[in-house]
């Protein structure tokens, strides 16, 4: 048993209207307080009636009195405004706070709601509601999803923050850097940062105007010019390039070993990446400006769907010739740099900004792509959850990565939901 659990049945107030201390006080919630997930007491700012009188502070809550000592709160002046010690099971005497022994409440916890806990965070299904969602209405399906989604959103956004401090508040660049890892698809979006890092936009800008140029610069910092072990002329003629941009620029490349090519299908080699990511930076200028603009989602397409060049439509890789195909970024991954990339750039920006509609219109453009497809979606499809556009599609990462895969059931609607219904109360 968890004290999230007792912090639950507190929170929803699914207790007796009047409950009692350990020494027979009655006690009346007017206010059950502001849930606390971080650091310090759990609930702060509750109003609660204690033998008539009315205190207005903190609530903490264990699941035995002695925990009070344990965690040492006797020393910790965050708890010096606690006015009830909320517990399950009373073991040792009432601590005593600012010279006064803080009243303390036993908190029993219903056996159904217990047995119904238990069964969803020892479930071994990844959706450990998946028997019991189906009874759960659209409507809260549907909020959870739309919370979710901007839930997911401000995640992004928070790690875009971090990436903009290091780069002094350059939104261009950091804009560049959140583009290259979306390019890397997840499994070489660490390499694509990588590469990022070590080859400055300004650097690239220099230039954009000639995709020769800027093929050499990217995958010779990208390392996989080093060591040639065939005779490849346009492979040499980049190498030779990129030796001379290297001395210029005091660069230094990458290792080949950070790219991971197995298991991946050729279109979606490292280097048919960077050769399109190359692309891109080819035929953009100003590119973080262009989409600040109140841009579409077809116009976002239009500009990301970027062809390498001529080498690239006969090779996946250097040295080896394939047929002929062109190797132009595909709806789906254009789709997944955009949500993943674009997106949740113009999202920081509108954030940082204090610019409401720039992060409306974010949320606009999730609503305009059609949702990603893959087994998750199609799993939160099948349970009757709504996946019309790339927003549902995104709640649904958000919901089995941060709360079915970790058991947080107790902070999802959904958990709390059934869980209610345990108690016949909705």
């Amino acid at each position: 048993m968890t004290e999230e659990l007792l912090q639950f049945i507190w929170k929803y107030r699914f207790f007796d209207k009047t409950i009692y201390t350990i020494e027979n006080e009655p006690v009346e919630v007017i206010s059950a307080g502001l849930h606390n997930l971080n650091s310090g007491p759990d609930f702060f700012d509750a109003r609660i009636r204690i033998a008539g009188t009315l205190w207005a502070g903190n609530v903490e809550m264990h699941l035995k009195t002695s925990d009070w000592q344990k965690h040492k709160h006797t020393t910790d002046d965050a708890y010096r405004n606690v006015i009830l010690h909320v517990v399950l099971e009373h073991d040792v005497a009432a601590p005593l706070v600012t010279g006064r022994t803080l009243p303390t409440v036993i908190l029993p916890i219903p056996e159904s709601l217990k047995s119904g806990f238990e069964e969803l965070v020892h479930s071994k299904l990844k959706i450990p509601c998946f028997n019991k969602v189906g009874a759960v209405d659209s409507f809260t399906k549907n909020m959870l999803f739309e919370r979710l989604m901007i839930e997911r959103i401000e995640t992004k956004t928070n790690r875009i923050l971090e990436v903009l401090t290091r780069n002094a508040n350059n939104f261009e660049e950091t804009f560049y850097r959140t583009v290259a890892a979306g390019f890397g698809f997840g499994t070489n979006a660490q390499a694509f940062e990588m590469l990022a890092d070590s080859l400055p936009l300004t650097v690239l800008a220099k230039h954009k105007n000639d995709i020769f140029q800027l093929e050499a610069l990217l995958f010779g910092q990208s390392g996989l010019l080093n060591q040639l072990e065939f005779d490849d002329e346009y492979a040499l003629k980049l190498k030779k390039e990129y030796d001379f941009l290297l001395k210029k620029f005091s660069l230094k490349p990458l290792e080949k070993h950070v790219w991971k090519f197995s298991k991946l299908r050729p279109d979606n080699f490292p280097t048919i990446r960077i050769a399109q990511f190359a692309a891109l930076i080819h035929k953009s200028s100003a590119l973080f400006s262009k989409i600040r603009e109140k841009i579409s989602a077809e116009e976002l397409a239009d500009l990301f769907a970027c062809e390498p060049s001529e080498y690239w439509h006969t090779h996946y890789t250097f040295g080896k010739t394939s047929a002929f195909k062109l190797k132009k970024l595909g709806e789906n991954s254009v789709n997944s740099v955009v949500i993943n990339a674009v997106i949740p750039t113009l999202y920081a920006f509108g954030t940082i900004t204090s610019t409401d509609y720039l992060k409306q219109h974010a949320l606009q453009l999730l609503e305009q792509i059609k949702a990603e497809k893959n087994s998750d979606t199609d799993l939160w499809k099948n349970l009757g959850f709504n996946m019309l556009h790339a927003g549902h599609s995104q709640a649904g990462i958000q919901l089995k990565k941060e709360y079915c895969a970790k058991g947080n059931c107790l902070h999802c609607a959904i958990g709390l939901k059934l869980l209610s219904a345990s108690l016949r109360k909705f």
